[in-house]
C-alpha cells in the first residue's frame, strides 16, 4: 500500500506541473493580452453609450490597444464615464489632443471606443487621466435625424416611377423614341445639305468666297471716292440737302400732286 500511495503521489504531481505549465503557457502565447502585459487606465466622459459593454475593444487608429474595463454614470457631470485598460506600450501615442468616440463594427452593430491620435503635438496622457470625447453619430441615428430628407428621396423616386410609368403606357414610350430618332435624322440631313451649300459657295480652293470678298471690297472702294448713286448720297451733302427740300413743305405737295397727276394718266 506504501509504494501504491508514493506512485499516486507522483502522478499527482507531475499532472499539476503538466497543468501549470500548460497555463503559463497559454499566457505568454497571449502577447499582449497576457497576464504580465504592463497596462494603464484611460477615462472618457460620453453623453451617451448606446450598447457599449464592459470588455469592449478599444481601438488607437483602428488597432487593438484595450479593453473597456467598466461603465459608470457621473451624478457630477452628468455623463458616463468610461473607464479603459490600455496596454502601456501605446501610451506616448495618447495624448492631450487625442479624442475618443463610439463606433459600430460588425453586422451585429456591436460598439467599441475609438481613439483619434491628435493632429497637434501634446502631453502625455497620465494613468487615470481623460480623453477628450468626440460625438460621433452611427447610420442609424444620421437616419433617424435626417428622415425628413431622406422621405423627400423617396417622394422623388415616386415621382419619378409615376413619370416613367406615363412614360410607357399605351406605348408612349416606343413612340417618343421614334419620334426622336426621326428628329434626329432630319437634323443629320439638315446638317449635310448645309454642309454641301457652304461647299459650293466656298468653290475649289476658296474661289468664290475669294471672288465675293473682291466684290465687296470694290463696292466699298467705290462708295467712299464717291462713285454712283449711293456713292454720292453717301459723300454729297448737297443731294441730302435738296431731297429734304423736296420731301417737304409746299414743294413736297407739289410732287405728291404731280406723282397723282402722272397716275391717272397713265391709267388712260
Amino acid at each position: 500500500m506504501k509504494n501504491i500511495g508514493t506512485t499516486e503521489v507522483k502522478v499527482g504531481a507531475a499532472v499539476g506541473f503538466s497543468v501549470l505549465l500548460l497555463v503559463v503557457t497559454i499566457i505568454m502565447l497571449g502577447g499582449e493580452n497576457s497576464f504580465f502585459t504592463k497596462t494603464y487606465t484611460l477615462n472618457v466622459a460620453f453623453d451617451k453609450v448606446e450598447s457599449l459593454s464592459t470588455g469592449g475593444l478599444v481601438r488607437l487608429s483602428g488597432y487593438q490597444v484595450g479593453n473597456v474595463t467598466s461603465i459608470e454614470f457621473s451624478e457630477k457631470e452628468q455623463k458616463i464615464v468610461v473607464s479603459m485598460k490600455i496596454l502601456e506600450k501605446y501610451k506616448n501615442k495618447i495624448t492631450t489632443t487625442a479624442k475618443a468616440e463610439l463606433r459600430t463594427q460588425g453586422a451585429l452593430g456591436d460598439k467599441y471606443v475609438y481613439i483619434i491620435p491628435g493632429a497637434e503635438p501634446g502631453e502625455t496622457l497620465k494613468n487615470g487621466d481623460f480623453v477628450q470625447a468626440e460625438s460621433a453619430e452611427d447610420l442609424f441615428s444620421s437616419i433617424t435625424k435626417r428622415g425628413a430628407e431622406i422621405t423627400k428621396v423617396f417622394d422623388i423616386l415616386n415621382e419619378l416611377h409615376t413619370f416613367t410609368k406615363s412614360l410607357n403606357h399605351d406605348g408612349r414610350n416606343e413612340k417618343l423614341m421614334t419620334n426622336m430618332t426621326k428628329a434626329s435624322e432630319d437634323f443629320q440631313k439638315a446638317m449635310a445639305s448645309l454642309a454641301l451649300t457652304l461647299q459650293d459657295l466656298r468653290g475649289e480652293d476658296g474661289r468664290n468666297i475669294k471672288k465675293i470678298s473682291k466684290h465687296l471690297v470694290s463696292i466699298s472702294e467705290k462708295i467712299d471716292n464717291g462713285s454712283g448713286t449711293l456713292g454720292g448720297l453717301v459723300n454729297d451733302s448737297s443731294i441730302h440737302d435738296r431731297l429734304k427740300s423736296i420731301l417737304g413743305g409746299s414743294q413736297r405737295t407739289e410732287l405728291k400732286t404731280l406723282l397723282q397727276t402722272t397716275i391717272q394718266e397713265g391709267k388712260k
